[in-house]
């Protein structure tokens, strides 16, 4: 899709994804006689979880987003999204495929992150206010079955899991994720997927520099089963290169804690899913360099540097240094959500039969 055909996509204001919106939101879209809307749990806090039950075609695709509580885009995107199927102009598309979608999986951590969130971020207010959980506790590595020495699933993930159980098997799976900073779009892809796929991530990669993203590329070697596929494309993170990674860095406690991450629990209810993992930046570093990889290990240590200066004594001056070298720019958390929509339909037409 061009940036036109993008802007034909309509997305609810960011405030939306809070808790007390997110149903008022989905109970108030035309699912009579396509699905229904309902509430499938509470958070760790008490907070509601809805999900939405679209369609009734053969290609099934579950959708969850918000596992981290400082990528606002992939809830507004799959809130977005469900208010696109419904749209005169996709009937054909809602008549092969059914949809799960749960849009805000971690409530908690969106109520946490609310002083930062507005359509255009503003970097010094993200540096202070972004929060997120700890490695092991994040609503994206959770998901049944229990860990081996007893460690349960968080509610969230409890809740999730259940509702997709329903659903399953699947045959597209995404998780809508964001970065802070990139280079461009980042798309994650599950490894067995990959050869199949080169025509999924041509057309991926189209939308990504038509919508003016470009390609986000680094190559992080296997680090928690990131495998680098081509520019702008990446292996999905598994739970056990998760525990490896940490148990390699001296964190044996912090390794025993990654549970089943939502692409693994999709593999799990059966059949071979395409698995996904969306990563567009909040903020767009033009920057470009001839080691992609060395240049944003050189930024991300000088940002969070940066960070920590501001949050510790109030100091600007290094977020100010570094936003002038590296040039970071906001992107609308609403063409988040449209270029999200457009990756996922684009996924979801590729299943089609043809």
């Amino acid at each position: 899709m061009t940036r036109k055909h993008l802007a034909d996509i309509h997305v609810p204001p960011v405030g939306t994804i809070l808790p007390e919106e997110v149903g008022r939101f989905l109970g108030a879209l035309p699912v009579e006689g396509r699905g229904e809307v309902r509430e499938i749990g509470r958070s760790r806090e008490g907070r509601p979880l809805h999900a939405l039950r679209l369609g009734s075609g053969a290609v099934r695709v579950s959708i969850v987003a918000g596992a981290h509580a400082d990528e606002p885009g992939g809830p507004l995107g799959a809130l977005a999204l469900a208010q696109w199927l419904l749209e005169p102009a996709q009937a054909d598309l809602l008549e092969h495929t059914s949809w799960a979608i749960c849009p805000n999986v971690n409530p908690d951590g969106t109520v946490r992150n609310e002083a930062w969130l507005d359509v255009l971020p503003r970097l010094e207010e993200y540096a202070l206010h972004a929060a997120r959980e700890l490695p092991g506790d994040d609503v994206e590595f959770n998901y049944p079955p229990a860990g081996p020495e007893g460690q349960e699933p968080r509610p969230e993930n409890r809740a999730v899991a259940r509702f997709l159980e329903g659903f399953g098997p699947v045959s597209l799976h995404a998780s809508l994720h964001g970065m802070a900073f990139g280079f461009g779009a980042w798309w994650l892809i599950e490894e067995s997927w990959v050869d199949r796929t080169a025509p999924l991530r041509r057309r991926l990669r189209r939308l990504f520099e038509q919508a003016g993203w470009g390609l986000h590329d680094m190559d992080r070697r296997g680090e928690k089963g990131f495998h680098r596929i081509e520019e702008g494309f990446c292996t999905t993170p598994s739970a056990r290169a998760m525990r490896e990674h940490f148990q390699s860095t001296g964190e044996p406690e912090t390794a025993a804690l990654f549970l089943p991450s939502s692409m693994e629990f999709a593999q799990s209810l059966g059949g071979d899913p395409l698995c996904m993992v969306s990563e567009l930046p909040i903020f767009l570093i033009d920057r470009k360099d001839a080691d992609p990889t060395a240049a944003w290990e050189e930024f991300r240590a000088a940002s969070r540097a940066a960070r920590e200066q501001l949050i510790m004594s109030g100091d600007d001056a290094a977020l100010r240094e570094a936003a002038r070298r590296w040039n970071p720019r906001p992107v609308a958390l609403d063409h988040h959500a449209r270029t999200l929509v457009a990756g996922v339909a684009e996924a979801a037409k590729f299943l089609l039969p043809r």
